[in-house]
């Protein structure tokens, strides 16, 4: 065998060897949330410090007051100011929103919801995803909810999760 021979055919192994590794499945991470969402979304995988995250004592996502304080501190600009890039009804459609790119997640679409767990929706609430990329190349700017409490983050988990189209 010739050497060139020898040479296409470790570079083919080598290029067959890498494109299998990038293929990797498309189920979601037991972490993120439940697999089988039809969403098109990239979510990572949450810190090992969020995973786990519950909320506090007392505090029941479905409840209406609850969700009502969610819906409050969604809307409020001096607080979450999360309509203004998710819109009045979460569709994602909020007035600065239109103008980003990646556009904010439509928090209405029920295949979203089944991507992901509360912890991860905590998780992203409270930390934001600014400057963190993989949106095909694209950076999300979405900011963290710093002045928020624990349990304020939890009651806007509970009102997103209200917004779930189902």
């Amino acid at each position: 065998m010739k050497w060139w021979t020898t040479v296409s055919l470790a570079v083919l192994a080598s290029a067959s060897l890498m494109i299998a590794a990038c293929g990797g499945d498309n189920a979601a991470p037991s972490n993120r949330g439940k697999s089988g969402g039809k969403a098109q979304a990239f979510h990572p995988d949450v810190p090992a410090d969020y995973k786990d995250r519950k909320p506090p004592a007392g505090l029941d996502l479905k409840n209406a007051d609850v969700i009502a304080k969610g819906k409050e501190l969604f809307a409020n600009a001096d607080r979450g100011n999360c309509v203004s890039c998710h819109g009045a009804s979460g569709k994602g459609d909020g007035p600065l929103g239109a103008s980003l790119d990646p556009k904010p997640s439509d928090l209405t679409d029920p295949a979203a919801h089944e991507l992901v767990t509360d912890a991860y929706i905590f998780w992203r609430i409270k930390t934001g995803n600014a400057g963190w990329g993989n949106h095909d190349g694209k950076v999300s700017g979405m900011a963290g909810f710093a002045n928020g409490s624990d349990e304020d983050i939890w009651q806007v988990v509970a009102y997103v999760r209200s917004l779930n189209g189902k």
